[in-house]
C-alpha cells in the first residue's frame, strides 16, 4: 500500500489517512481497524447527541453542557467500542476528536444560522452516525511516531503488520 502526499501543509505532513481508496488488495485487519474507528466515532457522537436531545425535550430550560474532549475520551473508554478495539490509543483519541470537532462545527454553524440566516440555504444539519452511510471511518496516524528508523519512507500501522510506503 502506498500513499502520495499531494498537499504539503504542515498537518498533512504529520498525519496519514489510511482508507480503502489507497489499497490495492483489501486487508481484513485494516478493514477491522477502520470499522472500529467508525464505532468509536459513533459512540462519541451518541453522547453529544444525547446531551442535546435531553435539553431539547425540556424545551431548553437549561442549556446543553457538552462534555469536553478529554471527558468524551473517558466516557467512550468505558464502552465496548473502545475496550474491544485493537487500535492504538492515539488512533482512538483521534476518532473521538473528529466527532467532537464535527459537533463543534455544527454548534457554531447553528448559532451563526440564527444570527444571520440569509447566509445559509437551509438550517445546518447535526452530524449523523456514520454506520448508516459507511462501513468504515478513516484512521489518522502520526507519521513521526510510527516511522521506521531504518527506512524513513515506511510507516507501520500501530497494532498491525501493515507497512505503508510514502511516495515522494
Amino acid at each position: 500500500m502506498a500513499y502520495r502526499n499531494k498537499n504539503k501543509s504542515k498537518e498533512d505532513n504529520r498525519n496519514l489517512r489510511a482508507a480503502h481508496s489507497y489499497m490495492d488488495v483489501p486487508d481484513p485487519c485494516l478493514d477491522d481497524m477502520l470499522h472500529e474507528s467508525l464505532l468509536i466515532y459513533d459512540q462519541t457522537l451518541y453522547y453529544l447527541r444525547w446531551e442535546y436531545f435531553s435539553c431539547r425535550d425540556c424545551d431548553f430550560i437549561r442549556l446543553p453542557e457538552y462534555p469536553g474532549w478529554f471527558e468524551l475520551c473517558d466516557m467512550v473508554a468505558e464502552r465496548e467500542a473502545w475496550k474491544d478495539s485493537k487500535l492504538d490509543i492515539n488512533v482512538k483519541k483521534q476518532a473521538v476528536k473528529e466527532a467532537s470537532d464535527a459537533w463543534d462545527a455544527y454548534e457554531s454553524a447553528r448559532i451563526d444560522y440564527y444570527i444571520n440566516p440569509s447566509k445559509y440555504q437551509a438550517a445546518p444539519q447535526m452530524p449523523n452516525y456514520l454506520y448508516r452511510r459507511k462501513d468504515s471511518h478513516d484512521i489518522v496516524i502520526d507519521k513521526t511516531q510510527f516511522r521506521n528508523k531504518k527506512n524513513p519512507d515506511v510507516i507501520r500501522i500501530p497494532c498491525s503488520n501493515i507497512d505503508i510506503v510514502i511516495l515522494k
